[in-house]
């Protein structure tokens, strides 16, 4: 069985800026992954993370903590909305 974070990245298909851009996930004491847009997992050991997305074209971040369990797949949705970025 599988243990780690699957993420969902998405945004509104009418913003043009998106589609130009990758967004960057940094999982803490894990890595920073630059990918496209849809759905990523990463394999993770059981534990706590923290979790930040980012958006570079828009200036978006959220970040999150997120709790993996062993032998389950944690989903996380991100969805990048230009009228709540920080300009």
């Amino acid at each position: 069985m599988k243990t780690g974070i699957e993420i969902k990245l998405s945004f509104v298909w009418l913003n043009i800026a998106c589609w130009f851009t990758k967004p960057v996930i940094t999982i803490k004491d894990n890595g920073r992954y630059e990918r496209k847009w849809g759905t990523h997992f990463f394999e993770l050991p059981a534990g706590k993370y923290k979790i930040e997305i980012f958006v570079p074209n828009l200036n978006i971040a959220k970040q999150y903590n997120i709790i993996v369990r062993e032998n389950e797949v944690t989903n996380l949705s991100f969805f990048a909305n230009p009228l709540k970025a920080r300009l």
